[in-house]
């Protein structure tokens, strides 16, 4: 983070891991204080999404509510090529390129780059 210009979190979409992104961000802001002025946070990722379940969505809620436009509006589901692919060597592209999770990937970097070229 010391070199970094711009920091992405990827935060699973249940109650420990909102808890762990606010701790985290601790250590964000001190690193800014005191090494990197200029680190910037790109954005809260939604991760491991299970879209139907309560808990998720209200994650999600929290996640939108407490982080507002820096929260991603692409969220990446639970899919189990994400962890059956790399459990066989190969990237989520090699092992199921259709699968929702690369899908959301995708979109992900198109909203990264949209971000980008708009000065976001």
């Amino acid at each position: 983070l010391v070199a970094a210009d711009e920091l992405l979190i990827p935060v699973a979409a249940n109650y420990l891991s909102m808890r762990g992104v606010r701790s985290l961000l601790d250590s964000v802001w001190l690193i800014r204080e005191r090494l990197n002025p200029d680190l910037r946070l790109l954005g809260v990722l939604p991760t491991m999404v299970h879209p139907q379940a309560s808990h998720a969505q209200a994650a999600m809620r929290e996640m939108r509510a407490v982080f507002k436009q820096k929260t991603f509006r692409t969220f990446i589901p639970y899919h189990e090529a994400a962890a059956t692919a790399p459990a066989l060597r190969k990237t989520l592209l090699e092992y199921a390129p259709d699968s929702p999770v690369a899908v959301a990937y995708h979109h992900l970097a198109k909203e990264v780059s949209h971000a980008g070229e708009s000065g976001q």
